[in-house]
């Protein structure tokens, strides 16, 4: 990672970053020892604000150092998890507000496991990173679930954190990759990696700049890439996808013409998922979409592709449904925008990272 592009996300952020601290392994170093002096010397030099004390904690676990720091300090914490792969479960809870994860770059830093609903687990519990607290960030890492395919529901990430943001980041999984949960979520730049329903939940949330790639199902499986959870017409919930591009991984390419795979299926009544001006790639089906089963949702559920491009664009053979809409107009197209469908220019700028606010 660029330490001059930390600094320039730290200064650029309109809240202040109390604390720091660096993971690495088994213990946590205070912000001047790391790496990133300039960092802390900008809020000393600067003198924005009294710098708390900054703790040093010896453990064996990310998990519990975490804890720790977060219990010893209560104000903004960013915690530099160094280079390395870390294997456990992580859940923030919804008292672990405004922490910031920034790791040494995506497949550097690792955080991964293997639960899965197969062994047991709940699909919200099977998650490697669990997060509810507000106001969290993570850049620069990947979050993985190996358990694989055959396991079925394995969540990499969940995120239930209001106004959490994501840049730069990886999410690796197969089944329930990426559990956008509930509140509001903002995802840049970064890689998804999955086969069935592996976007889904119930947030608003929006995807923009990222690589979605539809791996290797199981033997008679199709892939889906969203499964958007909406339960009521009155929430402004839903899934948007804008500006990125859809394709096969490396697994599935050499055998893409064996399974079938589609944009994304209704989990919930009236689910909710639009495309933006995003590339499509040929492995998605022509039918575009999935019913989840029957004719369940296709008349409450509100589907949209808007001046998408790629060989697997075409909205010639897209399903009839009648909640299956082909967006002409940029005024409907416009009500999707992170601007407008997130209110995202009140508070993703304070993340320091770029986004775009219109179409």
């Amino acid at each position: 990672m660029d330490k001059q592009q930390l600094v320039i996300g730290f200064l650029n952020a309109s809240f202040l970053f109390y604390s720091l601290a660096l993971v690495h392994g088994d213990s946590v170093t205070p912000c001047d020892q790391t790496p990133f002096p300039e960092v802390c010397n900008y809020f000393i030099d600067t003198n924005i604000s009294k710098t708390p004390p900054l703790f040093a904690f010896r453990d064996q676990s990310l998990l519990i150092t975490m804890n720790k720091a977060i219990e010893a300090h209560q104000m903004r914490f960013v915690i530099y998890v160094k280079r390395g792969v870390y294997k456990e479960n992580v859940e923030i809870k919804k008292s672990m507000k405004n922490l910031m994860f920034v790791g040494d770059g995506i497949d550097a830093t690792v955080i991964t496991s293997n639960k899965n609903t197969q062994d047991g687990t709940t699909t919200f519990r099977s998650a490697t990173v669990g997060v509810s607290g507000k106001g969290f960030i993570a850049r620069d890492m990947t979050f993985e679930n190996t358990a694989g395919p055959q396991k079925h529901q394995a969540v990499a990430l969940r995120s239930g954190s209001d106004f959490s943001v994501f840049y730069s980041c990886s999410f690796k999984g197969y089944q329930d990759t990426l559990y956008v949960h509930s509140q509001r979520q903002f995802y840049r730049d970064c890689d998804i990696y999955g086969t069935v329903d592996f976007i889904f939940g119930d947030a608003v949330a929006v995807l923009q700049n990222c690589n979605i790639y539809v791996r290797r199902p199981m033997s008679g499986q199709k892939n889906t890439v969203t499964a958007q959870g909406r339960t009521d017409p009155g929430e402004n919930t839903g899934i948007v996808i804008h500006n990125s591009r859809v394709m096969a991984a490396s697994d599935l390419r050499p055998v893409q013409g064996s399974f079938k795979s589609y944009l994304g299926r209704p989990w919930k009544k009236y689910s909710r998922t639009v495309f933006l001006k995003s590339n499509i790639d040929g492995l998605i089906d022509p039918a575009g979409w999935l019913p989840w089963k029957g004719a369940f949702a296709l008349s409450t559920l509100y589907y949209g592709e808007y001046m998408s491009t790629g060989s697997g664009a075409s909205t010639k053979g897209r399903v009839k449904w009648p909640g299956y809409h082909t967006i002409t107009s940029p005024l409907e197209a416009g009500k999707f925008t992170v601007e407008n469908f997130l209110a995202g220019n009140s508070w993703i700028f304070a993340a320091g990272v770029p986004f775009e606010s219109g179409l």
